[in-house]
C-alpha cells in the first residue's frame, strides 16, 4: 500500500494530539504512536484519547507542506463560493474527503442546493485550525 493511513485524538487526561495507529478497545479508543527513547529506541506507547476527536489523515498536504485531517479548517486562495474557509469532511455518499463550506450555493457535483462541497484534491490550501481547537469557528 502505498498511502500513509494515520489517525489523530486529543488524549483523555491532558488534552493533547496524539497522532499514530487507531486502536479499538470495546468502547474505548486509543491512538499508538512509534516514540524513541533517550537511546532512540522505538517504543510503542498507546494513549486513550477522546473518541470525539478522532480524524484520519487525507493523504493530501496543504500548501506549506502540513498534514490535512478530517476536521481541520481549511483556507482557500480561490474562495469557496462566497467563503474563503471550509472544513475537512468525509462524506460517505461519495466516498472521499471534501471541503465543505458553510454557504448555500449549488453543489458542485450533483448541482443541488446546500452546503457548497469541493473534493478535497481540487484546491492548494492551508490549514488554518481544526473544529477541536478554534471553538470559536461557527460551522453548521
Amino acid at each position: 500500500m502505498n498511502r500513509e493511513i494515520l489517525f489523530r485524538g486529543k488524549t483523555e487526561t491532558d488534552n493533547r494530539w496524539i497522532y499514530g495507529d487507531l486502536i479499538h478497545y470495546g468502547k474505548y479508543l486509543s491512538i499508538r504512536c512509534n516514540m524513541p527513547d533517550k537511546l532512540g529506541i522505538q517504543n510503542y506507547i498507546e494513549f486513550i484519547v477522546n473518541p470525539t476527536t478522532v480524524s484520519q489523515f487525507t493523504g493530501y498536504e496543504d500548501k506549506k507542506g502540513r498534514k490535512i485531517f478530517e476536521n481541520d479548517i481549511v483556507k482557500a486562495n480561490k474562495h469557496f463560493y462566497s467563503k474563503q474557509t471550509a472544513v475537512v469532511k468525509w462524506l460517505n455518499d461519495r466516498c472521499s474527503f471534501y471541503f465543505i463550506a458553510e454557504t448555500v450555493g449549488t453543489d458542485i457535483i450533483n448541482r443541488e442546493p446546500f452546503q457548497s462541497a469541493y473534493k478535497i484534491n481540487s484546491h492548494k490550501v492551508e490549514v488554518i485550525g481544526n473544529v477541536f481547537d478554534n471553538v470559536d469557528f461557527v460551522f453548521f
